[in-house]
């Protein structure tokens, strides 16, 4: 197994126990798990090998730890009276569930269990960051997943302390495929054993072909497409398209959060769909738009984006430069 599991806690102290990490690391981990424990933030250190078996960890001896913000599985967790390891509930690979419905739509043909919490309060992943000591006086926390709370959030959380200032965050992107990178090396590659949930080439994606849009769509891709939008900026080609849907027609983030994956679902079950088309969250005609972007540190363009891009696995629709038309002397 290449890819690591969250492993689910109640608490800072439950974590603890799973982990093999100094004191300073350890004030650290509390400052981010006060801050944001219960809530959308996995925090991948050391672990315990006595107490966390490899399967978990992906061999690479560290785990990834959360504490889910749900009643229920913070009440199943504590009469467990364990950690409680486990991926989403949906298909591998397939866009992630953030309803019971969804759950039920990728195991109809299976005999499963489904405890109704209701829709989830947060729409996309949990950001990961890893946390270690990067030389004898320095720390890092590495983010190897944007999601439920930013780089800026996590940066105000931890430099008021003495530590903390002793800390840096670093921002790896997702494993992308070189230019010069053969199939048969990518492959390779995806095939080595991640840190993080999430980190594969493709991930959480629906079933069709999905490209984030970087250009005016060509007419002959929006004839049997379904467009997801933001602040209606592409609300002009409504009537070109066979289904539309906008994540948020005011411009906030956390609504469109909340709507990118119930809306990828939607999509690609339309009939007749044969690609979906989906907003650039990151481009500076998104960012002018948006309502929540300076006030809000948990929720930026720049997670949805992230969001959006792994679940096609890196595609972009790109303008194609013209052709120079040669004459003759």
């Amino acid at each position: 197994m290449n890819d690591p599991l969250i492993v689910h806690v109640d608490s800072f102290e439950s974590a603890m126990k799973l982990l093999d990490i100094d004191e300073n690391l350890k004030e650290i981990y509390k400052m981010l798990t006060d801050k944001y424990w219960p809530g959308p933030l996995t925090i991948v250190a050391k672990a315990n090998d006595d107490i966390v078996p490899s399967v978990i960890t992906a061999s690479t001896g560290f785990v990834g730890i959360r504490c889910p913000d749900n009643e229920i599985a913070q009440e199943l967790i504590r009469r467990s009276g364990l950690p409680i390891a486990a991926p989403s509930a949906n298909k591998f690979g397939h866009v992630s569930p953030t309803k019971p419905t969804h759950v039920l739509s990728d195991f109809a043909h299976n005999d499963v269990l489904i405890i109704d919490g209701g829709p989830c309060s947060f729409g996309i992943e949990s950001t990961v960051a890893k946390l270690f000591q990067e030389s004898p006086a320095k720390y890092l926390i590495h983010i190897f997943r944007k999601g439920g709370v930013s780089e800026e959030s996590l940066n105000e959380t931890i430099g008021g302390s003495e530590l903390g200032k002793r800390t840096s965050i670093r921002v790896e992107a997702r494993q992308q495929i070189a230019p010069n990178m053969s199939t048969k090396e990518a492959l390779a590659e995806d095939a080595k054993p991640k840190e993080a949930p999430g980190m594969m080439l493709k991930h959480y994606s629906p079933r069709i072909d999905t490209f984030i849009i970087k250009c005016k769509p060509e007419k002959g891709l929006l004839k049997d497409a379904a467009l997801i939008d933001f602040a209606r900026i592409h609300e002009h080609t409504k009537d070109e398209v066979k289904w539309y849907k906008d994540l948020s027609e005011k411009g906030d983030v956390k609504e469109a959060i909340g709507n990118i994956y119930e809306y990828l679902r939607q999509a690609e079950a339309s009939p007749g769909i044969k690609q979906i088309l989906l907003i650039n969250m990151n481009s500076q005609e998104v960012i002018s738009k948006i309502t929540l972007f300076k006030d809000c540190l948990l929720y930026t363009s720049d997670a949805a984006d992230d969001s959006l891009r792994v679940d096609l696995g890196g595609r972009r629709i790109i303008k194609k430069k013209k052709k120079k038309s040669k004459t003759k002397k």
